[in-house]
Parts: C-alpha cells; structure tokens; sequence
C-alpha cells in the first residue's frame, strides 16, 4: 500500500487550496490548473507502483478555508481513472488555529461515494470509529494518535 499525502497543508495541498496557491501559471488560477500537481505526481506514483498494490491519495477534503467538497470529488473522480484505489478523506491543514476539532464532515466523506474511501483523524475515543464507519461511511477507518 502507498499513501499519496495531498492534506493537512503539505505540498500537494498547497497547490489543492486557493487559499494558498496564488500561482498564475499551469499550477495555479483554474481548477483543474490548481489540481496539476496531484494529477501528475498520482500518474508519476502509477507510472512505478504496481496496479496490483493499493494507491491511496489522502485529501483534505474540506480546509476550512476555501477547498471544499466539491472540487475535492471532481479532484477524485480524475485520480480514480488515474489508477487511485482509496482516497483518505481528511480535513483542516490551511488555518494556523490550534483548536481546530473534527475530523472530515459527513457531507464530505460521503461526497466521494463513487469511490472508495477512508476516513479518520482526530477521534477522541475508541467509540468515534464508529460513527465514521458503516453503511454510507468509511470503508477503512484507521485512528493513529489521540488527541
């Protein structure tokens, strides 16, 4: 299994969020411009990761900013044909604020059902897997770190 990390501010992100990519080449302005270098590092990934082996592009699929649901799924409806097998529905990662709770919204998870999906972070209990797994939900849940 490979993870794609394209949340939580990291580079990939950088260039996902309007709020941080002020680019004004083929990196940056449109949509799909500000979608480039995902698209190409997921076709870089597939270009050397065997297709029997697991991709996986971790998104913050809402940054509390000005990336949301919608441009996330175009985002994954592209990568899927690309050869992404799960995306890790995240969230956050484009605001300096340390109280930030949560981890993705309902709304956003489910946004990408025509797709597999993970989901995670930020649960506070053992019971919080639950909430995130089941019918419409996640299809693997994984929980690193408490908060």
């Amino acid at each position: 299994m490979l993870d794609v990390h394209g949340a939580h501010g990291y580079l990939i992100h950088e260039f996902l969020s309007p709020s941080a990519n002020r680019r004004d080449d083929e990196y940056g302005g449109s949509e799909i411009n500000c979608m480039r270098l995902c698209i190409e590092v997921v076709e870089a990934v597939r270009a050397h990761w065997p297709a029997r082996k697991p991709a996986i592009l971790r998104l913050s699929v809402e940054d509390k900013r000005q990336l949301g649901p919608e441009q996330s799924v175009a985002l994954a409806r592209i990568v899927k044909d690309k050869g992404v097998d799960v995306i890790d529905c995240s969230s956050g990662g484009m605001t300096v604020r340390r109280d930030q709770r949560g981890g993705p919204s309902a709304t956003a998870t489910r946004s990408v059902r025509d797709q597999n999906q993970g989901g995670g972070g930020l649960m506070d209990h053992g019971r919080r897997p639950d909430v995130h797994a089941g019918p419409g939900g996640d299809d693997p849940t994984e929980r690193a770190r408490p908060t």
